[in-house]
């Protein structure tokens, strides 16, 4: 009887394992600026209520600097849309990404939404976000106060000024690396209908299952719990 369960439940992993597929990831880039209203609406209202079910095939890519202009004459001057505040606010989003993307792209992700929430980006909101989604405050600070921050702030400005077709209005968003007025006008209404169009298995062309209206896979640890509880009760 023992023999028996045992191979149940190596069938039961079986199942679990095959039940996985495998998905193509999709890049997004979000050009867009911090105290921008239709920004803030995309990414708290439409990116960040589907983001958790679709960050294993997301590879987000921040482009914060907006309708805002600046000169690099010796030193960096930035002028923004909504007065200094707007050009420090996109460097606070500009330092994190920057730091941290590589390492800790859902935590990123979470800080960006998190900051955006908030009426007002003041230094102990931003310091909260940053607590709240396990980054390290002062490494942001410190790139935010040096050159540094200055630095990959330009960088987003010749992106967003590179960026063809020439940007009219934000946010703008581009799917791996391409921009598609139908995906866009479709993002900012339907998020999740917007990724689902693109993520697929790339040998079958099915989607996952978040895209289908099903229930979230079972944590793994869930399978190994009930089937050990099995074995157990011989």
């Amino acid at each position: 009887m023992k023999s028996l369960q045992i191979l149940l439940l190596l069938c039961t992993f079986g199942v679990f394992f095959s039940a996985q597929e495998t998905f193509n990831p999709v890049k997004i880039s979000v050009y867009y600026s911090v105290y921008c209203d239709n920004c803030r609406a995309f990414f708290t209202a439409k990116f960040g209520p589907y983001y958790e079910r679709f960050k294993s095939w997301i590879d987000l890519d921040l482009i914060p600097f907006g309708n805002s202009t600046h000169k690099d004459e010796g030193n960096f001057e930035f002028v923004c849309e909504n007065g200094p505040d707007e050009c420090v606010a996109n460097k606070w989003h500009t330092c994190a990404n920057w730091i941290y993307k590589a390492r800790f792209p859902e935590e990123v992700a979470n800080f960006v939404n998190c900051t955006l929430w908030r009426d007002n980006m003041f230094f102990d909101d931003i310091a909260d976000c940053a607590k709240k989604c396990r980054l390290d405050f002062l490494p942001i600070q410190h790139c935010v106060n040096e050159i540094e921050g200055s630095i990959h702030l330009a960088a987003n400005a010749a992106r967003t000024s590179e960026h063809v077709p020439e940007i009219t209005s934000y946010p703008t968003i581009d799917f791996n690396g391409t921009f598609d007025q139908d995906l866009q006008d479709l993002a900012v209404l339907d998020f999740k209908a917007a990724i689902c169009s693109l993520i697929k298995n790339p040998d079958t062309g099915a989607k996952p299952d978040e895209c289908n209206g099903a229930l979230m896979m079972v944590p793994f640890y869930s399978v190994i719990i009930s089937a050990l509880g099995l074995l157990l009760r011989v």
